[in-house]
């Protein structure tokens, strides 16, 4: 009889992760980020590597969202493109960020003229200039090819419906202009920190709507949201003008990049909403330049009472929404809570005037009242919820009498979204010069 025992010795079992979760979690790699954004570009580039279902989804998400630095990358993109035409149909969104897009070597330049025809699901087209002194943002490797074909002035017509513009400095207005009108589907348009070098006369394409009268514009004739933020009030009056009658929404910072040094003299630099007889939402941002002095602080407080006073929509609910957006960070608690008192009295005198008016229309028979709201809309975590509501509720007494104001709350997406922490004891913080301001 043989002795010896025979010992099977098993594997560990390989666990699986199901195929539709891998796709699920190459999905959920997007971000609004730029920062995240790049990230989650070379774990794609990685993901296309590990096997043939996966290389499919993550090719997938790399052709919807594209990113383009420099022109070279532009160039072998609209190579492949040129290739393998099918390829075109899978781009949603493209990005164009780089420290050379206020040079000639910009990639918003040629980019029209480049993919004229080339992308015919595009929605959506982001362009950030990055500063020099940005470290966080790779810098090119290599030069420009200087035999980069020539750039034709007028913008070819692109089908993307949404713009974003972020720290960009055109050679003049209507340089901006002629990009805009190139883009006829467009319906949002965002532009921070976007100046112009000369600001020159409004354009003919931009003046004929208003000067006709006609209850459209043919520029931009689909634009329905326009974000406007630290660019210049000379931007935002033309823009506003020409698209007034089919705007539903607005969000504009107060104070804009303007200072009352640099406006030009004798220009009164208002905003009127009377065009906007669509607008449902006017979202005011404060922005930290607020803070810096009493005439920075006037001004914007100028610009609102303007916008507010020639704000008459025909239509119900309109809105009038306060919040800091994502610059949460530019502020400690407490100065935005005073921001809010100084915007809270510019809210209160106007809900007067337009109850007053109200009455007048009624009594005339000249049409129903027109039903205002206020909505102050806070990032901020739980525990602090409460003492915003006891400032709200101080410095909109009226609104929340006639249970026509609503507090947004949310939790902070991103850390741009959280305060400035409490400054320490012998630490000065600038304050809103509330006591200086002439609100009424």
């Amino acid at each position: 009889m043989d002795g010896s025992l025979s010992v099977q010795i098993s594997q560990p079992k390989t666990i699986q992760v199901p195929i539709e979760v891998c796709e699920y979690i190459i999905n959920m790699l997007y971000s609004g980020d730029v920062a995240q954004e790049l990230d989650n570009f070379a774990a794609l580039r990685s993901c296309a590597l590990v096997c043939r279902d996966w290389s499919i989804r993550a090719q997938i998400r790399l052709f919807h969202f594209v990113h383009l630095p420099d022109l070279p990358s532009l160039y072998r993109f609209a190579a492949a493109l040129r290739a393998k035409h099918y390829l075109g149909t899978f781009v949603h969104e493209v990005s164009l960020i780089g420290h050379t897009l206020h040079t000639s070597a910009s990639t918003l330049s040629v980019f029209p003229v480049v993919f004229a025809g080339m992308l015919p699901n595009l929605e959506e087209l982001y362009v950030q200039h990055i500063a020099e002194d940005e470290t966080w943002y790779p810098k090119p490797t290599s030069p420009s090819d200087s035999k980069n074909p020539a750039v034709a002035r007028e913008p070819k017509t692109l089908p993307l419906s949404t713009l974003g513009l972020d720290n960009l400095t055109f050679a003049s207005f209507v340089e901006f202009a002629r990009l805009v009108r190139a883009l006829p589907n467009l319906s949002m348009l965002r532009c921070n920190s976007v100046q112009w070098k000369t600001i020159g006369p409004v354009p003919a394409f931009m003046q004929r709507a208003y000067q006709l009268g006609l209850s459209e514009s043919v520029f931009a004739p689909n634009l329905q949201a326009l974000v406007f933020l630290d660019s210049s009030v000379y931007g935002a009056e033309r823009l506003i003008t020409a698209c007034g009658p089919q705007l539903r929404r607005l969000d504009i910072s107060i104070p804009l990049a303007d200072t009352p040094e640099t406006l030009v003299p004798d220009h009164e630099s208002a905003i009127d909403l009377g065009a906007c007889s669509e607008l449902q939402e006017l979202y005011v941002v404060p922005t930290w330049d607020f803070l810096k002095n009493t005439e920075n602080a006037q001004y914007g407080v100028e610009l609102l009472k303007t916008m507010l006073a020639s704000w008459n929509p025909q239509l119900p609910g309109p809105t009038l929404t306060i919040g800091a957006y994502y610059q949460s960070w530019n502020f400690t608690r407490q100065q935005f809570a005073d921001i809010l008192h100084i915007l809270g009295a510019v809210a209160e005198q106007w809900l007067h005037m337009i109850q007053s008016l109200a009455h007048d229309r009624v009594d005339s028979g000249d049409g129903p009242d027109v039903r205002y709201w206020v909505d102050i809309v806070i990032y901020d975590w739980r525990a602090q919820r409460e003492w915003w509501w006891s400032h709200v509720v101080a410095y909109f007494p009226t609104w929340v009498k006639l249970g026509r104001l609503e507090m947004d709350y949310y939790a902070p997406p991103a850390p741009n979204y959280q305060w400035a922490p409490d400054p320490a004891p012998d630490e000065h913080t600038p304050d809103p010069p509330r006591d200086k301001l002439a609100v009424e």
